[in-house]
């Protein structure tokens, strides 16, 4: 009777498990493409941070990619978000050139997490459009991670957006402007 208790109580953990994985029916050409500009593995993945960061950070920054790798996808972008609100804070105390270079790294290593975890199942332009917002916020706040490559995210997720997937215009996205020279104005 024990044994039964306990094996229906490690199936159900077992579920519950299963039931918290976002699943990847299939990658599509935009997933393989980002996939194969990371390591394959979350050991290869070198964070390479110094003391300057703060252990906890360190260590939140290793569960998000953990979370990542093991296809945890909601998980990983709540992570992410944590440590890019954290991040940001940092970021923007004090004047710009007195900002550690790792916490800039932090930021473009969630930067590029959560861009990864948005393109990770196929999704609508719209999607894609988030995810190149995230990472351009990565290139121009956070430092140069694993050979720059959040330029080459950004380049992909373009390419992918450029090949007709736009996102539709919606109310509450703005039209370019149209540019007015002084001179138009006389």
């Amino acid at each position: 009777m024990q044994n039964n208790v306990l094996r229906l109580s490690w199936q159900v953990y077992l579920m519950a498990e299963d039931s918290n994985r976002d699943t990847l029916p299939g990658m599509g050409p935009l997933q393989e493409a980002l996939r194969a500009l990371l390591p394959r593995t979350k050991e290869e993945l070198k964070l390479d941070l110094s003391e300057n960061v703060h252990r906890s950070v360190l260590i939140l920054l290793q569960q998000a990619t953990n979370l990542f790798y093991e296809g945890r996808r909601s998980e990983c972008l709540q992570t992410t978000e944590a440590l890019l609100d954290y991040s940001w804070e940092k970021l923007n105390t004090g004047v710009w050139r007195d900002v550690d270079k790792d916490w800039r790294r932090v930021y473009s290593f969630s930067c590029l997490l959560k861009t990864m975890c948005l393109c990770e199942t196929p999704g609508d332009a719209t999607t894609v459009a988030a995810a190149l917002k995230v990472c351009d916020m990565g290139l121009l706040m956070g430092a140069a991670i694993l050979g720059d490559i959040l330029s080459k995210v950004a380049a992909i997720l373009q390419t992918h957006l450029l090949s007709g997937k736009r996102p539709a215009q919606g109310p509450a996205q703005e039209q370019p402007g149209i540019k007015v020279s002084w001179w138009d104005c006389r």
